[in-house]
C-alpha cells in the first residue's frame, strides 16, 4: 500500500529519494542520512546520489543487495513486491529512483507502485 512520505526538512519534492528512503528505513533524520551519504561519497570520490554510494552505505548498516529480473514478463513492480513481502523492511531500486518498503507499505512522494524493480536491499 502506498503511503505519502516526505521528510525533506524544507518539504521540497525534489530528486532526494535516496536520503528520503534510507532515512525512513533506518529511522533517522533526512539531514543525518544526507550528511552520512555525502561522507561516504567523499570517501569514494562520488556524488552522494551515485548508486555505489547508497549500496555501500546500506551495506555498512547490514543490508544486502539482491538482484531481481527487470525484464518482463518476469519483472515485478513495487506494488507486487509489497504484496509478496508484507513483512520486513526493504529498499527497492528502480532505474534512477528508490523507495522504502516497511511492513508492506511503500513510502514515497508519489505512488511508485507501477515502477519495475531492478534490485532490492534486505537485512
Amino acid at each position: 500500500m502506498y503511503v505519502y512520505f516526505n521528510n525533506n526538512p524544507l518539504n521540497r519534492v525534489t530528486g532526494d529519494c535516496v536520503p528520503r528512503a534510507i532515512s525512513k528505513l533506518l529511522n533517522q533524520s533526512w539531514d543525518k542520512t544526507y550528511t552520512d551519504l555525502c561522507l561516504v561519497g567523499i570517501a569514494m570520490g562520488l556524488m552522494p546520489s551515485n548508486n555505489e554510494v547508497h549500496i555501500r552505505y546500506l551495506a555498512q548498516h547490514g543490508y544486502k543487495i539482491h538482484s531481481i529480473s527487470d525484464n518482463c514478463p518476469d519483472c515485478i513492480t513495487v506494488k507486487q513486491f509489497s504484496e509478496l513481502y508484507p513483512n520486513g523492511k526493504y529498499i527497492l531500486a528502480m532505474g534512477d529512483h528508490i523507495v522504502c518498503l516497511i511492513q508492506g507499505n511503500y513510502f514515497d512522494v508519489f505512488d511508485s507502485g507501477n515502477e519495475i524493480i531492478s534490485y532490492y536491499f534486505s537485512k
